[in-house]
């Protein structure tokens, strides 16, 4: 539509300034950080291979090839063709390039759970949390609760899924998974507070809440 017609135009008007200026200026990393960012928001809005902002994301990290900011093209470039391996190498050398943060920490847990590095990945994942890590969405951490419900370990679950509760105040079924929980480290009194919450919330599910309940309470 017309709308999408001319947001190419100005991302292709853009990315023609930018790469003058680059051209000009050529030992400017950033410059060439901001032309591979500008082809690549083209690519995706063209429907085209990615691979167009190869040369350009080359050229940046070559001018600076220890600088974090550039060394995330290969990141973005990597998700949108979901080339998880590449990405992962480049999660591990941004790593290296400051261990201790704990948003980096997070993406190298990500890029190893992708790849099926799990131990690898809930071991990262529990360094970026100890460090004061905070997930903002669930996508992002809902293997990670996974890996500790079917280790059974409740008490890591319990912090999870009450952030998990705050970001999504609608799923009930992460209510149900935190009543477990609480039931799992011996606190009944909030287990079944939980129960009854779903209750008025969902009176479809009396009878199974009204029996978990039961089952705590003869315990």
């Amino acid at each position: 539509n017309n709308t999408d017609e001319f947001k190419i135009k100005q991302l292709e008007f853009a990315n023609m300034a930018q790469r003058a200026v680059a051209e000009k200026t050529k030992n400017n990393p950033l410059v060439w950080m901001r032309v591979a960012v500008n082809e690549m928001n083209l690519a995706v809005v063209r429907n085209q291979d990615l691979d167009i902002s190869r040369d350009s994301i080359e050229k940046a990290i070559a001018l600076a090839p220890k600088r974090v900011e550039l060394l995330q093209l290969w990141i973005q470039h990597d998700n949108f063709k979901q080339d998880w391996v590449h990405a992962t190498q480049i999660a591990e050398q941004i790593h290296k390039l400051n261990p201790y943060s704990p948003k980096l920490q997070w993406q190298l847990a990500i890029s190893y759970f992708l790849v099926d590095r799990i131990e690898e990945a809930v071991k990262m994942a529990d360094e970026a949390i100890a460090a004061g890590y905070k997930n903002t969405e669930i996508q992002q951490f809902g293997w990670y609760i996974q890996y500790y419900q079917k280790k059974k370990d409740f008490a890591k679950v319990v912090p999870l899924l009450e952030l998990a509760v705050v970001l999504e105040p609608n799923d009930l079924g992460l209510y149900y998974n935190l009543a477990l929980a609480y039931a799992g480290i011996g606190d009944n009194d909030h287990a079944i507070a939980l129960a009854r919450q779903i209750m008025l919330s969902d009176p479809t599910q009396t009878a199974n809440m009204e029996k978990f309940i039961k089952s705590l309470e003869t315990k």
